[in-house]
């Protein structure tokens, strides 16, 4: 069974990596050596064997010469942007696998700059690199890479079972796991290789959308669906998972209609249903939003999410006591939910209950010390109880959170300025009118120099 894995490039110096292969064979046998032109049999599938070699190998030697970096292919295109180029595919198939790649750099060739590599094969940037250099340099070189080797193997249990070739599910799969750890560039590399192995794999798309909805990239998420979407129209998870993006980007008449389809496709849907309500609710109809919320909860009774978002409609359309039995629901469900005390705390305060608002909101920064809404809100309820002190002591971890929250500026005025610091309430009414004049908030900005004029 082969040990050690060579990766070169021909065009680039299939003299050297002879040479090289040589002296491993003469130290650890021909068997342990695997190069691709002696060891893929005739009629062998290259690209399985490839695979196959590279996951049941202990290191990879990743042979790089001047031409390495920057070899064309016949269109003039750089060979490494090429996700199908085996030089690329081997490395990467290393490095997932947590192989030990060692980089041995021919002839005074530097080390590939970290952004002149795929992200995928950024990693081996990082990587301590051996030099080889010609004669009579040669064997001195070549015995320190045989030390690293033998060290290496010696560290490694000595191979029994092969590992199976990396299928597009098991790539998927390992994916999936990536996904849970929130390593999403490894995500979209599993994604990436299964994709090269089975170009019409649904949910490779699928999984690499929803890493770029996870790293920001809602525009190549939305690609990666409606191609998932190609392959399989009656998808109702890319459907879903559309939707969001379309909604997180602002299309929220987009993001419903994908949300509709998934409901065709699977009426039963729960998370789909929460998704149009929200969209529904951003777009002014709460209304219908509350209606959607009511069908996610008549599939899923114990549905934390839709019962806060219900809340939330309920509020806005004036339905205050709504709201609070919603929030009272979704603690049930989930007692730790900061979202929900201070959004019931918002309820209780536009019903007049200051003291039940500053409970709540107690509730949610116990759950979450850095919430500034919260401080916010609770700030007001005791600005409205006449705690102008205790206001100004919740403003003030505000902007020790956002040191910009023009907002936060103009209402710690207003406490100060009721406890007669006219100087204090001066200096936050001029922070706040300047940050609301960087932020073109013109009627905000009138208003502050109106305060300042009042007291100045």
């Amino acid at each position: 069974m082969s040990r050690i894995f060579i990766s070169y490039r021909r065009s680039d110096a299939p003299a050297e990596v002879g040479r090289i292969c040589d002296y491993l064979e003469n130290e650890f046998g021909r068997e342990s050596i695997f190069v691709d032109v002696d060891a893929i049999d005739i009629g062998d599938d290259f690209r399985d064997r490839i695979q196959e070699a590279v996951g049941q190998c202990q290191i990879l030697l990743a042979v790089i010469g001047k031409n390495w970096l920057h070899a064309k292919d016949a269109a003039g295109r750089r060979r490494l942007e090429n996700p199908a180029d085996w030089v690329r595919l081997e490395i990467e198939t290393a490095l997932n696998r947590n192989v030990r790649v060692i980089p041995v750099l021919l002839d005074g060739v530097e080390m590939p700059p970290l952004d002149d590599l795929p992200k995928t094969l950024q990693p081996l940037a990082y990587r301590n690199a051996a030099r080889v250099r010609h004669s009579p340099d040669f064997h001195r070189d070549m015995e320190r890479v045989l030390e690293v080797i033998k060290r290496t193997l010696a560290s490694l249990p000595e191979p029994s079972t092969p590992l199976p070739i990396l299928t597009p599910e098991a790539l998927l799969t390992r994916g999936r796991e990536n996904y849970e750890a929130k390593k999403y560039e490894e995500v979209i590399a599993n994604c990436d290789q299964a994709l090269r192995l089975n170009p019409d794999y649904a949910d490779a798309y699928n999984g690499r959308g929803a890493a770029k909805y996870a790293l920001g990239d809602k525009q190549g998420a939305i690609a990666d669906y409606d191609e998932a979407l190609r392959i399989n129209p009656d998808d109702a998870k890319a459907y879903n998972n559309r939707g969001n993006a379309k909604s997180a980007l602002g299309d929220k008449q987009g993001a419903i209609s994908d949300y509709d389809e998934a409901l065709r496709i699977n009426p039963d849907d729960a998370k789909a249903y929460n998704n149009r309500g929200a969209a529904k609710s951003d777009s002014g109809n709460q209304q219908g939003a509350i209606t959607d919320y009511d069908e996610a909860l008549r599939i899923n009774p114990n549905n934390a999410i839709a019962y806060s978002n219900s809340g939330l409609a309920k509020s806005a359309l004036g339905d205050k006591q709504g709201a609070i039995a919603d929030y009272d629901e979704a603690l049930r469900i989930n007692p730790d939910d900061a979202n929900a005390y201070n959004n019931r705390g918002n309820a209780k305060s536009a019903l007049g209950d200051k003291q039940g608002a500053i409970s709540d909101c107690n509730q949610a920064l116990r759950l979450n010390p850095d919430f500034a809404i919260a401080y916010s809100n609770r700030g007001a309820a005791k600005s409205d109880l006449g705690d102008n002190q205790g206001a100004i002591a919740d403003y003030d971890q505000i902007l020790r959170l956002n040191p910009d929250d023009a907002d936060t500026y103009y209402n710690r005025g207003l406490a100060k300025s009721d406890l007669g610091d006219q100087q204090g309430a001066i200096t936050d009414f001029r922070r706040a009118a300047k940050i609301y004049e960087q932020q073109g908030s013109t009627e905000d900005y009138k208003d502050a120099l109106d305060r300042l004029k009042e007291l100045e």
